[in-house]
């Protein structure tokens, strides 16, 4: 059973205009990071990303603790490409909704990752239902944190972990001691 952790902040190895990674809480491997990472126009994503990700990820030993995730088919490809043995994830926008658990299982993905506004518990069932956790993205208000874990997604971005923590423990924490990772 996974475990609530903080992740980031991480930037790019040698990277010049350094952007932090995404910081986050998702219930993952104890001790675990997740890296998400795309530009925001969702142009052609930034040359030679992946192989600087995944060699700041390696030359820091947490390859088999790291969750990489992109919106971009191609990014999460190449870096299957690069490491095969890479954990996966993939994000899910408004703006390419079509066809997630193919193009999922396309990349070797063993996470998705939708926006809020897409997670709803038939499509939760159907990702679980191939093997694939739900990590949900920006999760910021309480009613839908607590609406989300009633669903039984695996992980939340946020914004605001205070809140979650409030939503959690110390009720949540007996309820989720099992999955639960305080700082």
């Amino acid at each position: 059973m996974p475990a609530w952790k903080r992740c980031g902040p991480w930037t790019p190895a040698g990277a010049s205009r350094c952007r932090p990674w995404t910081r986050c809480w998702i219930a993952s491997e104890p001790a675990s990071r997740s890296i998400s990472r795309s530009n925001a126009a969702h142009e052609a994503p930034y040359e030679g990303l992946e192989a600087q990700a995944l060699e700041a990820v390696e030359k820091r030993g947490l390859l088999e603790r790291t969750l990489f995730s992109s919106f971009h088919d191609g990014v999460l490809a190449r870096l299957r490409e690069l490491s095969p043995r890479s954990r996966i994830a993939f994000l899910v926008s408004p703006r390419d909704a079509s066809r997630p658990l193919e193009r999922a299982r396309a990349v070797g993905a063993e996470a998705l990752n939708p926006w809020l506004g897409l997670a709803r518990a038939d499509r939760v069932e159907s990702a679980h239902a191939v093997g694939l956790a739900v990590n949900v993205f920006t999760v910021d208000e309480i009613d839908d944190m607590r609406r989300l874990l009633e669903l039984g997604v695996d992980g939340l971005f946020t914004n605001h972990p205070a809140r979650l923590r409030q939503l959690i423990g110390p009720r949540g924490a007996e309820a989720r001691s099992d999955q639960i990772l305080t700082e």
